[in-house]
């Protein structure tokens, strides 16, 4: 009977399978490459800066007054973006999309993985803050919503130097506008640092092409501002 009961039978490892077509059949097609349109200076398309409460806002204008401060970009020192600033940034990128899980892969060689399969995020202390977060995500219709935390507080969010606190959680709502075009309404949510929930959008645009190229880092510039 044990040895049965271990055995996956013919007609259950087919209705398996076809219920994960199914579920295939129901996601979107976000197939190509895409790149993120408007400026990639600033993470807020509009060009300003995170509504920081006062500490912060004294931290972030004192940083940007420092002599040669635009040195210390953390993409400059150690070739990761991270998240949120790729959510903004030049790179291209593809989706792979299954029922499971969510890959977006950027041609900077940073790849986000969105965990789709019913998890929750897992408790505050089996959690370490690394350049992509803990992401996970669920689908309303053809809407991928994720939920971003304990991303690397010490990363900049763009090129102006700001950045946020281990805090954090980035919600996105990702979805089509047209076959050429998708929109990420962000909301940015974080008690330590910002006096509110910061929100805006963010549009990418699907290219011509079919592939990316890995873009190699520059480690020779990132010895030189060491």
């Amino acid at each position: 009977m044990a040895l049965t009961a271990c055995i996956t039978s013919p007609l259950a490892a087919e209705t398996n399978s076809a219920a994960r077509v199914q579920a295939m059949s129901k996601l979107p097609d976000w197939s190509g490459v895409w790149i993120a349109t408007g400026t990639h200076k600033t993470l807020d398309p509009s060009g300003k800066p995170p509504p920081y409460n006062d500490e912060w806002r004294k931290k972030y204008v004192a940083q940007r007054k420092e002599k040669h401060w635009s040195k210390q970009d953390s993409l400059e020192r150690t070739c990761v973006a991270g998240v949120p600033r790729l959510l903004g940034s030049q790179y291209p990128f593809v989706f792979v999309i299954t029922p499971e899980e969510v890959l977006i892969h950027y041609a900077h060689r940073e790849v986000r993985h969105i965990y789709t399969d019913g998890r929750d995020h897992p408790p505050v202390d089996e959690l370490w803050p690394n350049a992509w977060g803990m992401s996970i995500g669920h689908w309303e219709g053809q809407t991928l919503v994720i939920s971003t935390v304990s991303t690397q507080p010490d990363l900049w969010i763009d090129s102006t130097g700001a950045k946020l606190s281990a805090q954090v959680e980035i919600i996105e709502r990702i979805s089509a506008i047209n076959e050429w075009h998708l929109k990420n309404d962000i909301t940015i949510n974080d008690p330590e640092s910002l006096s509110k929930p910061w929100k805006f959008t963010r549009y990418y645009r699907r290219t011509l092409g079919t592939d990316i190229e890995d873009e190699q880092c520059n480690f020779s510039a990132i010895k030189k501002a060491q």
